[in-house]
C-alpha cells in the first residue's frame, strides 16, 4: 500500500464523523484543510486538476452514473475553491 491515504469529506460527513475527525486531527494523523487550492498544494496538484476531479465525481452522483462500475451510494463532494 502507498501512503498517504488521503479521506477527503464534504462538510455534512464530517460532521456526521466529528468526534473522530477532532480525534485523528488531534493526534496528527488527519489534517483539515481551508481549501480545495491548499490540498492541491499538499498534493502536489495544479487546483484545476482537483477540481476537474471533484466535477467529474459529482457528476457520477448527479447521473447514477459511476465511470468505475461500483455499485455504492456516492455523496457530493462540497468542495469550492476559486482557480
Amino acid at each position: 500500500m502507498q501512503y498517504p491515504i488521503r479521506l477527503i469529506l464534504n462538510g455534512q460527513a464530517s460532521k456526521e464523523i466529528e468526534w473522530h475527525c477532532k480525534h485523528y486531527v488531534g493526534r496528527g494523523l488527519m489534517k483539515r484543510f481551508e481549501s480545495g487550492n491548499a490540498l492541491a498544494k499538499e498534493m502536489g496538484l495544479d487546483p484545476k486538476v482537483l477540481a476537474k476531479t471533484f466535477e467529474d465525481y459529482n457528476t457520477s452522483v448527479r447521473t447514477k452514473k459511476d465511470p468505475f462500475g461500483k455499485k455504492v451510494r456516492l455523496r457530493h463532494i462540497c468542495l469550492c475553491f476559486a482557480l
